[in-house]
Parts: C-alpha cells; structure tokens; sequence
C-alpha cells in the first residue's frame, strides 16, 4: 500500500552471502523497497532458520544494488 512512498527512499536488490552451522554455504537475493539500512539481519537469519533447518553461522557479505 505504501510502497510508492518507500520508493523515495530507494529500491534495489540485497545479496547476502552466508555459512550455516552444518558447513553449507548459500546465497541469497531478494528485491528491496525503501531504506536499506533496514535491512534486519537477525529476521533473515530466522528465515533462513525455517527454511533450510539449520542456524546461520556467520554472513560473509550483504551487497546493495540500486536498480
């Protein structure tokens, strides 16, 4: 509904590059709409979590690309 208002403030895509406690490794990309120092790391590692089953060990890198 707001989202023409958080394109004011930007729209692009973030790529994080990570390492869950089993040893595997991924990468995820997702489109962003509005500010990207929102992005919340501790809800993407929830995600993660539910997703594939197994903690995120540590986040080896988070890329911004406006578009």
């Amino acid at each position: 509904m707001f989202d023409w208002i958080k394109k004011l403030f930007g729209e692009g895509k973030v790529r994080v590059e990570f390492t869950l406690t089993d040893g595997r490794t991924g990468v995820a990309k997702a489109k962003y709409i509005g500010d990207p120092s929102t992005f919340d790391v501790e809800e993407f590692k929830a995600r993660i979590y539910v997703e594939y089953g197994a903690s995120v060990k540590s986040i080896d890198g988070i890329t911004f690309s406006e578009q």
